[in-house]
């Protein structure tokens, strides 16, 4: 997969990352969960099972923060809409930050808030560095990295 698409994120050169099928995930210092999702095909209700599996395993099924980098999400469909909100999924983290500066990909986040009842604090941003201190909020006393 061709990962070179332009992100807000990028991952410390340090960070252990894992590429899912729709982009790469690692966890930073501060014990927040990037994932950034590139937008190269539609997400599939797989794609969104693989990519919570990379996440529990990363984290060590620790619940995290976690920012999704949603600048170049052009879709998402309702079964995948569900399942990032089920129970499975919201106990995987505390909070949710969505970011994204494109007009598309804000559309597509108001619309997954709007339609979706998030299980857990989720909030969208424009700026990195907003998102991550709010999140450094939700991380627990114990976190894995």
């Amino acid at each position: 997969m061709n990962h070179t698409l332009s992100t807000i994120l990028q991952p410390p050169a340090d960070a252990q990352v894992e590429y899912g099928p729709s982009g790469p995930i690692w966890i930073d210092r501060n014990s927040i969960i990037f994932v950034v999702d590139e937008g190269l095909k539609e997400h599939s209700l797989e794609d969104a099972r693989a990519s919570v599996q990379i996440t529990m395993r990363l984290s060590a099924g620790v619940p995290l923060p976690m920012l999704i980098d949603f600048t170049n999400v052009r879709g998402m469909r309702r079964d995948v809409r569900e399942y990032y909100t089920s129970e499975e999924c919201s106990v995987l983290v505390t909070a949710v930050a969505i970011m994204t500066r494109s007009s598309i990909g804000r559309m597509v986040a108001n619309f997954f808030l709007g339609i979706n009842k998030t299980r857990v604090p989720t909030r969208l941003f424009s700026k990195p560095e907003e998102a991550v201190n709010w999140l450094k909020t939700y991380v627990p006393q114990t976190s894995v990295a």
